[in-house]
């Protein structure tokens, strides 16, 4: 993790975290992860490359809201893998799972109006532009899909 993307600026751009300066900030953050795979609503994955189990990036449903029935999902993917539809097919798995098996009624992802790729692909996995609006943490492109709409 620390070497495929966690310690890459440019990784870590337009994410809520800055770049790991050592592989023990790394390792300290997977620790505390591992502490919490016991929960319920604790949902992160490992994007792992199939030719050789490396991996290259991470996937996480988080915000969830039982009330409505929704979750977030935030990614992040390793520099060198970026443009090779990797993530694409990680949140359409991903989107799949909390539609289908968690039973969640809409999935959310956002992002930087100056990553429009991340926008690219949600748009590829059937998610729909609801507009740019303030997080609190600046400005973000919001998209969704419904159950209704996924099949």
């Amino acid at each position: 993790m620390f070497r495929n993307w966690a310690s890459d600026s440019e990784v870590s751009k337009y994410r809520s975290w800055q770049a790991h300066s050592s592989p023990e900030e790394t390792a300290e953050l997977i620790a505390e992860w591992m502490s919490m795979y016991g929960s319920d609503s604790f949902y992160k994955w490992a994007l792992v490359l199939k030719e050789s189990g490396e991996p290259v990036g991470d996937i996480t449903g988080f915000n969830i809201s039982d009330e409505a029935a929704s979750v977030e999902i935030g990614y992040c993917l390793g520099r060198e893998y970026w443009h090779r539809r990797l993530t694409s097919e990680a949140l359409e798995a991903v989107i799949r799972f909390f539609l289908d098996r968690v039973g969640m009624e809409r999935v959310e992802a956002r992002h930087d109006p100056q990553n429009p790729r991340s926008g690219l692909v949600m748009k590829r996995c059937g998610m729909k532009y609801e507009g740019t609006r303030d997080s609190g943490k600046g400005e973000k492109c919001w998209y969704a899909v419904t159950k209704q709409d996924w099949r």
